[in-house]
């Protein structure tokens, strides 16, 4: 399942509109265009002007929305624009009907589901955006890819489990190049150690710097499953190097458990692809409290996943 941001998850969040009906349709155009100039609609401009009801024989248009704090502005705000109206589009008084409240969506749909939500109440415009449907149909990956991330976070629930044997958290990390579907790195958890920061996304992320000629800790020799490979990828294909210009530039990351806001944002700055999980947080940092990879002023984004599918780790989220 992806984890969006919250633009794509939100329930249709409604205003109270002003409308207004006029029967001749020939007046329409007119008056739409006199509306632009005096009432534009500024930032609600997902709403269609205009709602066509056959049933009722006319036709609806939307004013301006309704001003909780000051109801006397308000209606004396209505009755200038409705003189106005009136006097600009030579339209008879009979035609236009008093001004009346109806529900708008506030904000423009970012999903069909969104869409067709928002246009029970009101016509609104709306641009799908292909990849985001394909995420949340669950058609952005094939089947062959769905069971190599399984089989990648399971590898990082087994490093998660030999961590929790030797007394560290139960948290794990494959790090890997999707193009040569090869493991450059996997590690686990050593936090309880000589080093609080030794959480299993900074080991992996320090072993992969390693690789380069850079990291900071030598992991390798405080435990016998962190490591750096060299290993044929699962097509056959020996593992190339590095091709990004930094660090994680590329690479997918496979995490048993949704990593803390610290462990997010080095995700952030080492510019990893994606990065899947198996696990949610309470506290974590990619979904369950926080969308780090989503927020917004920061100079690098991501794709997260979590998996929904049957359940691949024992981990308690309290760890």
């Amino acid at each position: 399942m992806p984890v969006l941001a919250d633009i794509y998850t939100q329930p249709v969040q409604l205003a109270d509109f002003y409308v207004s009906n006029i029967t001749d349709r020939k007046f329409t155009a007119a008056l739409v265009k006199h509306l632009n100039i005096t009432a534009p609609l500024g930032s609600f401009q997902h709403l269609k002007r205009v709602r066509g009801d056959k049933s009722k024989g006319h036709r609806d248009f939307v004013m301006i929305p309704r001003d909780h704090d000051d109801s006397v502005r308000e209606s004396e705000q209505i009755n200038i624009m409705m003189t106005s109206l009136l006097k600009s589009s030579d339209i008879p008084s009979t035609t236009l009907s008093k001004p009346y409240l109806v529900k708008v969506p506030i904000c423009c749909p970012a999903t069909r589901a969104q869409y067709e939500e928002s246009s029970f109440y009101w016509p609104v415009t709306f641009h799908e955006d292909k990849r985001i449907a394909q995420m949340l149909s669950g058609t952005f990956f094939s089947k062959e890819e769905i069971q190599r991330i399984k089989n990648y976070l399971l590898e990082a629930e087994s490093l998660g489990k030999k961590a929790a044997e030797k007394g560290q958290k139960h948290y794990g990390i494959v790090v890997v190049d999707p193009d040569t579907n090869t493991i450059i790195a996997k590690g686990h958890d050593m936090c309880r150690g000589s080093n609080p920061l030794h959480h299993a996304v900074m080991v992996g992320l320090d072993l992969v710097a390693r690789s380069q000629g850079g990291g900071m800790w030598c992991l390798e020799e405080k435990s016998n499953v962190c490591e750096l490979t060299s290993c044929e990828s699962s097509n056959g294909q020996m593992a190339s190097e590095k091709s990004g210009p930094y660090l994680c530039t590329g690479y997918d990351i496979f995490l048993n458990m949704e990593p803390c806001p610290m462990c997010s944002m080095a995700l952030v700055h080492s510019r990893v692809n994606r990065v899947f999980y198996s696990t949610p947080h309470v506290d974590g940092g990619l979904g369950s409290k926080y969308k780090v990879h989503m927020q917004a002023g920061l100079n690098h984004h991501f794709d997260v996943f979590r998996w929904t599918g049957e359940v691949l780790s024992d981990i308690r989220a309290h760890h």
